[in-house]
């Protein structure tokens, strides 16, 4: 709002999972920068697990993001949040409408990641 007037417009592109190395760039530095007694530690093990795993759905190449921002960018009609998927927006409006039980069936998933990792 407060850039309105310069004729500044903002918008959320959430692309979901996508097709790259970021993961693999996620777990480097969460490994150089975490101290060991951080009280993030578990979580950062959970999602570099997760990360390794490859449990998360990535079906966006850097052409589909290059699509949805281009869209955000040009848009006569301006929209708030700009997807890839259904599915992108689907798993915001869940999140979003039923926050308690997002984090509870994340947090279930984070402790089978975690049960998993360890067993390997």
């Amino acid at each position: 709002m407060e850039v309105k007037a310069f004729g500044i417009r903002s918008a959320i592109v959430q692309p979901g999972g996508t097709q790259s190395s970021w993961g693999q760039v996620t777990i480097d530095h969460i490994a150089a920068n975490l101290k060991v007694d951080s009280p993030y530690q578990e979580l950062a093990n959970d999602v570099s697990q997760l990360l390794k795993g490859g449990a998360v759905n990535a079906k966006a190449t850097s052409k589909d993001l290059a699509q949805v921002f281009y869209c955000a960018a040009t848009d006569k009609t301006v929209k708030r949040r700009y997807f890839n998927s259904f599915e992108d927006r689907a798993n915001v409006v869940i999140a979003r409408s039923f926050p308690n039980f997002t984090n509870r069936v994340l947090a279930s998933y984070f402790k089978r990641i975690s049960r998993r990792a360890g067993e390997e």
